[in-house]
């Protein structure tokens, strides 16, 4: 499908999901070049700082990656002062993750810099043409996210930030009839 610029759809999106990873994410990383952080090690950092701790395990779940991946990102980001691991009461084999003081005001810096770089393109639209952006998006969401597997996958397992009217919860109620189960 094209538009009357003769950009297709499909173009659009390969644009805007490249501009999401070199203007927001590889900008954002650019203000912790200090800390050297990998877009995976943000996104542990991002899924770890919305929750007061949790397992491996659940991190594993949580950024859809193995347990040894998940391992490996704690092991690199605890040698970065990042987060802190402390055994579990009750297990000695479960072992909980959680982001350290000087991770939380890492976390704290990137998502007001990331915040700051969206809000720059997004505030250059009308309140209207934001609206219509917002409502087509969402649209193109419900239709895209058609499977259990493709909505654990994109879910940003947001915690304690959960909204029952997120885009991707409303699509796994469309798929399984059930609300999100993981956060």
């Amino acid at each position: 499908m094209s538009l009357d610029g003769g950009c297709s759809c499909d173009r659009l999106l390969r644009v805007l999901v490249r501009w999401a990873g070199h203007a927001v994410i590889a900008q954002t990383l650019e203000l912790a070049s200090a800390s050297a952080l990998t877009p995976a090690q943000l996104r542990c950092l991002d899924f770890l700082a919305k929750r007061e701790r949790c397992s491996v395990g659940e991190l594993a779940d949580g950024l859809a990656i193995s347990d040894p991946a998940a391992t490996k990102l704690v092991d690199r980001l605890e040698g970065k002062g990042l987060v802190a691991r402390a055994g579990h009461a009750g297990d000695r084999r479960v072992v909980h993750v959680a982001v350290s003081e000087v991770g939380v005001g890492l976390v704290s810096r990137l998502g007001r810099k990331r915040d700051s770089l969206v809000a720059g393109a997004f505030g250059k639209l009308s309140p209207r043409r934001l609206q219509t952006l917002t409502r087509s998006l969402d649209g193109l969401l419900i239709c895209a996210l058609d499977s259990p597997d493709t909505i654990r996958r994109v879910c940003l397992r947001c915690g304690g930030d959960h909204s029952p009217e997120c885009v991707v919860n409303r699509a796994h109620i469309l798929v399984t009839g059930e609300e999100i189960a993981w956060r």
